[in-house]
């Protein structure tokens, strides 16, 4: 049995600040340490990569039609909608805002379904916005049996437009969201638990811009994609008489660039048909996210300098603490590897089809993610149960794995599709990262940075911010993970030390840097 992720000596786990946004999936790194860095793709790879609007029918044309290099078919490509828009109407909230059963319009971006939320007294600081939530047309790229195909999709998320009138160039803000988890229920738009202080940040640092939070495929708007293992059953090892289906109710591919680039993207273009959101006139949006949001941001990104959505603008790129750099390891994260790297392989699985975790996940690895990740959403508190979980299923000296994922070729091309800055992008990039992140560790964000210079010619910020609490337990140190707050904060003594692409000291701020982009 193959024994590179053994545990180590179980530890008391604290308490997380509940306050703190938390995105552990940065530790998944620790699968790829011995993978030769990729270098940039080619020009005719990155043309191969151009966007796959979403057709019901699309995949039926690419089945025997492939590029070499796993990218989606020429004719299965539709084209990009018009840069107008026509205007939809949003209701009162009414039944089940999810379930919808009908055909996916072929246009991505289109508006299934909004409605308008009473933000009320839960959100008084965003009183001056008026919020819909919208169900809305996107799209996947799924890899089986070593070729790509477009898979139509829906997904859902929240939209804020200012109720004051719009300027002429009135900005588009993404706002991608850190890990929540990979079922359904845990969509930020379903109990309106989308980060505010990110979007109050954002909100002031470029007034009289509309705001968007992107929930991602499968988190809220399921549709029945599931994984390729979600039928595989195991004996709980703790409880012998009971079978457990650890991947039942997985529905979001977590970590996807095309996923989360696309369903960002297409979130900008739902947004433009909604009342009062005074864009007919603008193209123009921006994207920050941090942590699994930093990924999505980049993804975003990648996806719009493949030529996705080519009617919008994008002006620039927030990546806080960004998931990337999976292929090096970090030693001292073996506890939350362990909760991690599973919930990577099961969730890359809905759009990788020839990853499966079954084959690589040990039983009682499987038993306790059928005990954490597949029934439960991530907060400051489950973080500490999902880490106790597989403490307790692999205590004392059982495997998380039964093979060396490394040597699964669809795990390792997987891995290499899915991790940001390969490709260059067209937008300037500001990276943020807290020193001491107990979850995405600042070595990491920093061979990320060295890479993004390499492979783009445009401007790319690094900061690095002091983090507090730097002498208590890990756990308790993940409030520096929060790094929004440190990139637009006020005082300018809280200014991190920045750099510009070239390694040079710079004054740079997050807020100068998304003001000076409209």
């Amino acid at each position: 049995m193959h024994n590179r992720f053994r545990p180590s000596v179980s530890r008391q786990f604290v308490v997380l600040n509940q306050r703190c946004t938390v995105s552990i999936v940065a530790i998944m790194a620790s699968l790829a340490s011995r993978c030769a860095a990729p270098s940039p793709p080619s020009a005719d790879v990155l043309d191969a990569l151009a966007p796959v609007d979403a057709h019901p029918h699309a995949h039926d044309a690419a089945q025997d039609a492939s590029t070499s290099d796993g990218a989606p078919p020429e004719d299965a490509r539709v084209s990009a909608p018009d840069s107008a828009v026509a205007p939809v109407s949003c209701g009162a909230p009414s039944g089940d805002f999810y379930a919808f059963a009908g055909a996916i319009p072929t246009e991505p971006g289109a508006v299934v379904r909004c409605e308008e939320l009473a933000l009320g007294a839960a959100r008084p600081r965003l009183a001056g916005h008026r919020a819909f939530r919208v169900l809305y047309s996107t799209s996947a790229v799924v890899h089986e049996a070593g070729a790509p195909r477009p898979e139509p999709r829906l997904a859902s998320g929240t939209v804020f437009i200012p109720r004051a009138p719009a300027s002429a160039q009135r900005l588009v803000i993404a706002n991608t969201h850190g890990t929540t988890g990979v079922i359904a229920r845990c969509a930020p738009s379903i109990n309106a638990s989308f980060d505010e202080s990110a979007m109050l940040a954002l909100a002031a640092a470029a007034e009289d811009a509309v705001l968007v939070a992107p929930d991602f495929i499968g988190l809220g708007a399921d549709r029945g994609v599931r994984s390729p293992d979600a039928d595989t059953a195991v004996a709980d090892p703790l409880a012998p008489s009971q079978r457990l289906r650890p991947f039942s109710n997985v529905a979001h591919p977590w970590l996807s660039i095309e996923g989360e680039g696309r369903a960002t993207i297409d979130l900008v273009r739902a947004a433009r048909a909604l009342p009062s959101a005074g864009l007919a006139a603008s193209a123009r949006w921006f994207v920050a996210g941090q942590s699994q949001g930093g990924h999505a941001a980049l993804a975003a990104a990648e996806v719009s300098a493949r030529g996705y959505a080519p009617e919008l603008e994008l002006r620039g790129v927030i990546a806080g603490a960004p998931t990337s750099m999976i292929e090096s390891q970090e030693p001292s994260e073996t506890e939350i590897f362990r909760a991690t790297f599973p919930l990577m392989l099961v969730g890359l699985s809905l759009d990788e089809r020839d990853v499966r975790a079954s084959r690589v996940l040990s039983d009682r690895a499987m038993a306790a993610f059928a005990r954490s990740s597949n029934s439960s959403c991530l907060s400051g508190t489950t973080l500490d149960d999902w880490i106790a979980s597989y403490s307790l299923y692999l205590a004392p000296a059982h495997a998380l794995t039964r093979i060396d994922p490394l040597t699964d070729t669809a795990a390792r091309a997987a891995l290499r599709r899915n991790d940001p800055g390969h490709q260059p992008v067209r937008a300037p990039l500001f990276i943020g990262q807290v020193v001491g992140d107990p979850v995405v560790i600042e070595g990491r964000t920093r061979q990320l940075v060295a890479r993004l210079r390499a492979t783009n010619s445009g401007p790319v910020t690094y900061c690095e911010y002091t983090g507090s609490n730097l002498g208590q337990p890990w756990l308790l140190r993940a409030n520096n993970h929060a790094v929004f707050s440190a990139m637009f904060a006020a005082d300018a003594s809280a200014r991190g030390r920045c750099t510009d692409r070239s390694g040079a000291s710079t004054s740079a701020d997050a807020t100068s840097f998304l003001r000076g982009m409209r």
